[in-house]
């Protein structure tokens, strides 16, 4: 489990960074996250993630999360 909330510096630069750890991350809760966007949003795949909150992270778009969880469970 990781819980970022309302983390001001997290990015998707370091999110990049988790992902590339190999981590088992299945509960992820970043809510507030005003850093997080829709590229961090796309290495969730790197996670078999169960478990998630992306609530309030004001740089999350529609298209951001309709492209990272089609490509998740589509691909």
């Amino acid at each position: 489990m990781l819980n970022a909330s309302y983390c001001p510096k997290f990015t998707d630069y370091g999110f990049h960074g988790l992902s590339s750890k190999n981590l088992k991350l299945t509960t992820l809760v970043i809510k507030g996250c005003k850093l997080f966007n829709d590229l961090a949003l796309s290495y969730l795949g790197s996670f078999p993630i169960t478990d998630l909150n992306i609530s309030h992270c004001l740089l999350l778009s529609d298209t951001g999360i309709f492209v990272s969880f089609f490509f998740l469970y589509f691909f």
